[in-house]
């Protein structure tokens, strides 16, 4: 069932954007004076949407500007939210019910707990950890390695350091992984 696009207007930039439940953002007609006093006519139109990629995912995000001047990247997602549902309730996130991050059509999206946007992220096998996420220093491999050289030899700080030294990486980070704090899914 295919839903009616409905577009509603973006907090903040009344009379200049609109976003719809289908996830686009649109500027409208509009006249603007230039910096010599000349005014002129803008045709509204959809925006471009661009990726934006974060430690999460890759996300649709457009540039705003009022006034002239041009402001921040907004997350599609966001506008769509904040539009259609209302502001962001404290401690709350964007959820992509899908768990597909480039879809902001608003039947797909709701403000979740930190926790419930993880635990989607397990569940839809979006969850960015090991080596999938984009800081990670090491590798499954070099990891499984610490742990059994870690274990090999004796549990000193100076085995640690060795270790931390030898994959560049900090001794508690090297402590975290041999007490299955970090990298639990190996």
């Amino acid at each position: 069932m295919s839903m009616i696009e409905e577009w509603r207007p973006i907090a903040g930039y009344k009379g200049l954007y609109e976003v719809s439940n289908l996830g686009r953002v649109k500027s409208l007609d509009r006249v603007l004076q230039d910096k010599k006093g000349l005014f002129k006519k803008f045709k509204g139109k959809i925006l471009k949407n661009t990726t934006k990629k974060n430690p999460y995912g890759i996300y649709m995000v457009v540039r705003l500007s009022r006034n002239g001047e041009d402001h921040a990247s907004r997350y599609v997602s966001h506008l769509v939210l904040e539009t259609f549902k209302g502001p962001r309730p404290s401690g709350m996130e964007c959820c992509h019910c899908d768990g597909n991050s480039l879809n902001n059509r608003i039947d797909n999206l709701r403000w979740g707990t930190p926790k419930e946007n993880t635990s989607d992220k397990y569940k839809h096998g979006t969850m960015l950890w090991g080596s999938r996420n984009h800081q990670s220093q090491l590798t499954e491999q070099q990891v499984l390695e610490i742990r059994a050289k870690y274990v090999r030899h004796s549990k000193t700080k100076s085995n640690s350091r060795q270790l931390a030294d030898e994959y560049k990486v900090g001794v508690q980070a090297i402590g975290k992984i041999i007490r299955r704090e970090r990298w639990k899914h190996i």
